[in-house]
């Protein structure tokens, strides 16, 4: 009788710890208990020393306990480290970019309308070089503001003018903005060191056009504005400052009736710093 009990108390001392092993999906602890249950069964044949027997058993399973209650300490004491070391809210940041400008330029046609002349062999530079720099501020880590002085880049173009003066006519038009913008953050990854992001924002925007005739007077005119800006990247930290990314950034509409209005999506690659 003594006998079957101690195979029944020791079979619940085993059965517990399995569960506790499966509570934690620790599957090869689960498969060392239940080798170490009946390990014990072959004990209590061959011993009549229950009571030692179940002792040793209480003192591993409060070993064990504590080595797994450390072990998470450990872990989350660690990941709140990093997490603070990598946590971007209430930081500053500087950045520069620079990329590929692509003009929605004028037609033929637009010109006519609004020069009220008539044209022809009409050529343009749909592309430039253009830049920007400025720094923002992170509320938390998925939301931040910031501000941008971007150089959209300078468009040329060329035709011959047939009426009412017979002449050739270059156009140079000069971009240039001041963005406003959220950055709407999404970060991966165990440190969050890569992120992308979605830019919408509004941008204040200059336009100068300068006309060189060749037999005319050379024309000069400027327009300024507001619009809509919306970009979307990726960006990368190489440590908990220094960080590189790239993406779009739109400008739906820069102009007037008067000049003429066009869009512009810049194609960027970008570096920056995080204080």
């Amino acid at each position: 009788m003594k006998k079957i009990i101690s195979l029944l108390v020791c079979l619940v001392f085993g059965f517990s710890s399995v569960l506790d092993a499966a509570e934690v999906h620790d599957i090869d602890w689960a498969q060392r208990i239940v080798e170490e249950t009946v390990e014990n069964f072959k004990q209590l044949e061959d011993s009549g020393d229950f009571e030692k027997l179940v002792a040793e058993k209480k003192k591993k399973r409060r070993r064990r306990k504590k080595r797994r209650r450390r072990k998470k300490r450990r872990k989350k004491t660690k990941e709140s480290r990093m997490s603070q070391k990598w946590s971007k809210a209430g930081r500053f940041y500087l950045e520069a970019n620079i990329g590929s400008i692509s003009h929605n330029s004028l037609t033929a046609d637009e010109i006519q309308n609004q020069s009220g002349k008539t044209i022809a062999n009409y050529t343009v530079e749909g592309s430039s070089v253009g830049f920007s720099f400025g720094g923002g501020y992170y509320l938390n880590d998925w939301l931040a503001f910031e501000g941008f002085y971007s150089i959209l880049g300078v468009e040329e173009s060329s035709f011959t003018e047939t009426s009412p003066t017979a002449q050739s006519t270059t156009i140079e038009r000069t971009f240039s903005a001041i963005e406003l913008n959220a950055k709407f953050a999404y970060w991966m990854g165990q440190t969050k060191n890569f992120a992308l992001y979605a830019k919408p924002g509004i941008m204040l925007w200059s336009l100068s056009v300068d006309q060189t005739n060749s037999v005319s007077a050379n024309l000069s005119d400027s327009a300024s504005g507001s619009s809509f800006t919306f970009g979307l990247g990726a960006e990368y930290y190489l440590s908990d400052k220094f960080y590189f990314g790239g993406g779009l950034m739109l400008y739906p509409s820069l102009g007037n009736d008067e000049l003429g209005s066009q869009g512009h999506t810049k194609y960027f690659v970008s570096a920056g710093y995080l204080f």
